[in-house]
């Protein structure tokens, strides 16, 4: 009785296994890309093979980890999949606006039916999300004037405005003609940067006494690694700058003829540029003083290198004045290479003489005509007294 009890049971459990085994559901994954962006959207392609017996009722509910939501493909409802046979579906997937680089899952859980016993297949598809970090430089700024030889201070943030962290950055100055790090070596490492985060840099630099005035650049080499350490970006990006001179001229009064009131004469003054920067359109106002007459009263002297100087000749009258002495302002207007235009007065002084000293500085000239009629009253005479003329008058006498 007992051996017929064993047969018994074993034959149930046989038949039991092969029914499992002949119940065979495989269900395969494939993603349309290996990640998605924050904000982006993936598809998962689900096939569905029958490889054992007849099955019903399929029906497939993926289920979003975090940073997660499914789009399309909520609940799948296959039906019937008879033997053999396959079917494919997709489900869409799309990772959150905000979400940080990470790897979440899709949840997949299949159920169908066999003699009215169900059945389970489940398991996770991965779902890699991968935000790349996109830095840039902001908020540029700097400390001083950047004029040739100056010392100056740059600073500037480091910003990441990507979608994912960025790590082991590397920030160098490329060298340049017009600027030299002072007191580091122009390169800098950050070792990470979340999005949105930003950084700000400080950096040391002389403007080089030969840099040229004018417009200019300071490239910024950057290089920096992904969260996961996976993909390398290198960019570079470059700061403007405007390289300015100064300006100092210095206006002198060359020569002046010596005038007394009521006299005409004329004064030469020279205007020379005493900066390292090129003055253009450079226009002289003569603002003068009450009670003189000064021509010309608007200069024209055009461009005006630096080291170099204009000299210009103006013509005087004084009025009823006393001696002394009286300034004269001039009104310097010009440009510098930028289209800015600047405005300086500097005052000279004009001298007003006695009459005494005017006299002797003017003495009276003896026309030429009485010179000469003099010389020929002079040799009428020697040649009157060499011929005895007198002595022959005076004896008629």
């Amino acid at each position: 009785m007992k051996r017929m009890l064993f047969v018994f049971i074993a034959f149930l459990f046989i038949v039991v296994l092969a029914e499992a085994t002949s119940i065979s559901l495989n269900v395969a994954w494939q993603l349309s890309s290996n990640s998605t962006k924050p904000g982006g959207y993936t598809t998962i392609y689900l096939t569905v093979t029958n490889t054992g017996t007849d099955v019903q009722g399929i029906e497939i509910i993926p289920t979003p980890g975090p940073s997660l939501s499914i789009i399309s493909g909520n609940k799948i409802e296959l039906g019937d999949l008879p033997a053999t046979l396959s079917q494919q579906v997709a489900v869409t997937v799309k990772a959150d606006e905000n979400s940080n680089s990470t790897t979440s899952y899709v949840y997949i859980e299949t159920t169908y039916y066999y003699s009215n016993s169900q059945y389970k297949k489940d398991f996770y598809i991965p779902i890699t999300i991968k935000g790349d970090p996109k830095i840039q430089i902001e908020n540029v700024n700097f400390n001083g004037s950047l004029e040739p030889g100056n010392n100056i201070i740059l600073t500037f943030d480091l910003v990441n405005e990507g979608q994912g962290g960025a790590k082991d950055i590397t920030v160098s100055l490329s060298q340049n003609s017009n600027f030299i790090s002072s007191g580091s070596s122009g390169e800098f490492f950050i070792r990470s940067l979340d999005k949105y985060e930003n950084q700000k840099l400080t950096v040391p630099l002389t403007v080089s006494p030969e840099a040229s005035i004018g417009t200019t650049t300071i490239p910024i080499e950057l290089s920096y690694y992904d969260s996961t350490r996976s993909g390398n970006f290198v960019d570079t990006q470059q700061i403007g700058a405007s390289i300015v001179g100064n300006y100092n001229f210095i206006v002198t009064l060359d020569s002046q003829d010596v005038i007394a009131a009521g006299t005409t004469g004329s004064a030469t003054v020279k205007i020379a540029n005493g900066g390292n920067q090129q003055a253009f359109h450079l226009v002289v106002n003569v603002i003068k003083p009450n009670n003189f007459d000064i021509t010309p009263t608007t200069i024209y002297v055009g461009n005006l290198n630096s080291d170099d100087y204009d000299s210009e000749t103006l013509s005087l009258v004084a009025g009823q004045v006393n001696t002394g002495l009286y300034p004269i302002s001039l009104n310097i207007t010009y440009d510098d290479s930028f289209g800015r235009t600047y405005s300086q007065t500097y005052p000279v002084n004009i001298e007003i003489s006695s009459r005494s000293a005017y006299s002797l500085a003017h003495p009276v000239q003896t026309p030429l005509s009485l010179i000469v009629i003099v010389i020929v009253v002079i040799i009428v005479l020697f040649f009157i007294y060499r011929k005895g003329y007198l002595n022959k008058l005076f004896r008629r006498k």
